[in-house]
């Protein structure tokens, strides 16, 4: 049932948000907007990233205080860990 006909029925509350898309995992790699950065968070020259991961869905995940993979090890990604996209 759409969400619009739930609302008109008073079965969804007005300004709910439904979570649209597919299921993330660990080890899944998504695009995030970084947002603040906390340098030397994890050391000289390791910083700290906040942002936005941007899911496959209408949702995005708030991270914050997250470290930089260095290495990276391609389709390894280290969990919980932020980098840069590979070269190309």
């Amino acid at each position: 049932m759409a969400i619009a006909i739930r609302i008109e029925e008073q079965k969804w509350p007005t300004g709910a948000q439904a979570h649209i898309g597919n299921a993330a995992h660990v080890g899944d790699v998504f695009p995030m907007i970084i947002v603040r950065l906390w340098p030397d968070e994890y050391g000289p020259g390791r910083m700290g990233i906040n942002g936005q991961v941007m899911l496959d869905g209408n949702d995005v995940l708030w991270v914050t205080s997250v470290k930089e993979q260095t290495e990276w090890s391609e389709p390894n990604p280290v969990p919980g860990t932020w980098h840069w996209p590979p070269r190309t």
